[in-house]
């Protein structure tokens, strides 16, 4: 099924990549929020996020209507550059807990489908992970519809045509994939999914930030449901993948003009779902490959876990 998930996203998607978040320069992928770079220009150094601006203190909606006016009408390309963070003992002793907690993923994936592997799983998300990136990027949304949940398509739908009102267009380019490795994984089960669903019903912007959250928090500490019931429909699973990568983006004005040159090197969490599965007493199961992967949200690395705002 992996394979087929790969022959989609190969076909669909050679047509190129994508990647929301991180150093995109789609306001950003864990809740669409603008980079440094976007936010306007700042006091001192234009490259210190650190110091805050008239516009970072101005209601979200002005301050992404400003970042549009900004790069339409300058002449300055603007760089913006995030390398991955030297954490020390803190990254040390969270290596161990993400080892322990990958350790549980393969244990609950077990569960749901007999014939996971891991290897072709992780080959096929990262030709999803270059796909997505590169669709993002060239603003195909059509060929992105089968590859992602319906909402996060919807938000990233409302960012494109925003860029387009704005006569903005961009590009985004994975510079390399030193890795991909399983971060967690959850059997989510029918009605904890419907119920997100409908508290993220509405609002696009809170679909990275309330249903990862959501999905992370409601299991134990190791990532199991919390109403497990085996008479229940496990409705879905839901793979985390922690890819260390480095990918560049550029936003164009009307003119081709490059105004913002963004490179990020922090790789980036994301979130694959899978079903609906059969129902749990059926689990696990041999014969899961007609049901496609998606994925679900992505976000930059935070910690030890999936990306919490």
């Amino acid at each position: 099924m992996l394979r087929r998930a790969r022959a989609v996203c190969s076909i669909a998607t050679r047509l190129h990549r994508v990647e929301q978040t991180k150093a995109w320069c789609l306001p950003a992928a864990s809740g669409f929020k603008p980079p440094a770079w976007a936010r306007g220009y700042r006091k001192g150094n234009p490259q210190d996020s650190s110091q805050p601006t008239e516009m970072d203190e101005a209601k979200p909606e002005t301050k992404e209507e400003e970042a549009f006016r900004l790069l339409r009408g300058s002449n300055t390309v603007h760089r913006y550059e995030s390398k991955s963070a030297d954490l020390g003992l803190v990254d040390y002793f969270a290596s161990g807990w993400r080892q322990l907690t990958r350790q549980m993923a393969t244990a609950t994936i077990s569960k749901a489908d007999a014939s996971f592997d891991e290897e072709d799983f992780l080959d096929s998300a990262t030709d999803a992970f270059v796909t997505v990136n590169e669709l993002v990027g060239e603003g195909k949304l059509d060929a992105l519809r089968p590859l992602l949940s319906d909402r996060l398509h919807a938000a990233i739908s409302t960012v494109h045509k925003e860029y387009e009102t704005n006569e903005l267009s961009m590009s985004i380019d994975v510079e390399g994939i030193d890795s991909a490795v399983v971060e967690h994984a959850r059997l989510l089960a029918l009605e904890e999914g419907e119920s997100q669903m409908r508290e993220t019903e509405g609002d696009a912007t809170e679909i990275s930030i309330k249903l990862p959250d959501i999905i992370w928090m409601t299991g134990d500490s190791m990532g199991h449901p919390s109403r497990y019931d085996p008479n229940a429909s496990a409705g879905w699973l839901v793979v985390g993948v922690r890819f260390k990568s480095t990918e560049r983006s550029k936003i164009y004005n009307k003119d081709g003009m490059v105004v913002a040159d963004t490179t990020d090197g922090r790789g980036h969490l994301w979130q694959f779902i899978r079903g609906p599965l059969p129902p749990t007493k059926q689990l696990p199961s041999a014969d899961l490959q007609d049901i496609p992967w998606r994925v679900l949200n992505f976000g930059p690395p935070q910690g030890g876990g999936f990306v919490s705002i």
